[in-house]
């Protein structure tokens, strides 16, 4: 739309210079000049857009089969989600002027994209005398987008996104007793906190870590070394992760 007021005001110009003999010749050129930049610039515009468009598609393919091993969604229904898409996609770019077609790509095909994983799982049942290197199994999951959290009481959490990540868990014991809580990535101990030996009720210990994932990657807290027959309290025993970047 922008183009085509540009070629009118122009074609006025010259009808206007058409009647000034001087100047004739020096305003006809920078006419000329600029309907050719008016067509290279409409003839970019277009291409940019097919270009988004195009883009646009690829990503919410991408985005289609990510979404089938999240969610196990069957391939019409996610079919008919970027076939939806890429026609509000089309829609809005055709309402688009010059200026903003790339804003306007951007923040719709923005709304396509993966959230950010993220979890948060209490202990709601009380673990008596645990083993040497038992699971906490976090069995109350109350966050856990990008279902990457393991909802069956495994305590386990699933990379399924790489970045950095950061963890957060707490365990809590009885009175006089003492464990520790090891966050473990892969089976292997990543970082250890201490819980116990207070006169008090309860006993708690808390840590956090950033540690890089990998897709595939397994993060788990367990217990370690649990001394005078320790007990993992409930409700205040938690674990929480999420991607950092």
């Amino acid at each position: 739309m922008a183009s085509l007021w540009l070629f009118v005001i122009v074609g006025i110009i010259s009808k206007v210079i058409a009647q000034d003999q001087i100047l004739t010749p020096q305003m006809l050129e920078i006419c000329t000049k600029l309907t050719q930049r008016i067509a290279e610039d409409s003839k970019t515009i277009t291409e940019l857009r097919k270009q988004n468009l195009e883009l646009q598609r690829k990503v919410n393919i991408m985005w289609t089969f990510y979404s089938q091993d999240l969610n196990n969604e069957t391939v019409t229904e996610s079919k008919e989600s970027t076939d939806e898409t890429t026609t509000r996609l089309t829609d809005q770019l055709s309402q688009t002027g010059p200026g903003d077609t790339m804003a306007r790509a951007k923040r719709v095909g923005s709304s396509s994209f993966a959230p950010t994983p993220g979890f948060f799982a209490v202990l709601k049942r009380k673990q008596i005398d645990p083993s040497e290197n038992f699971v906490i199994p976090f069995d109350h999951v109350v966050t856990n987008v990008g279902g990457n959290f393991n909802s069956h009481g495994t305590g386990v959490f699933r990379c399924a996104v790489p970045g950095t990540y950061v963890f957060h868990w707490t365990i809590s014991v009885g009175g006089h007793q003492m464990a520790f809580g090891v966050l473990v990535k892969n089976g292997s101990p990543i970082s250890f906190v201490t819980s116990g030996r207070d006169e008090n009720e309860y006993s708690s210990g808390s840590g956090v870590a950033i540690i890089e994932l990998d897709v595939g990657d397994d993060v788990l807290v367990r217990v370690q070394d649990p001394r005078n027959s320790a007990d993992i309290t409930a409700d205040f025993t938690t674990f929480s992760g999420f991607l950092l970047k």
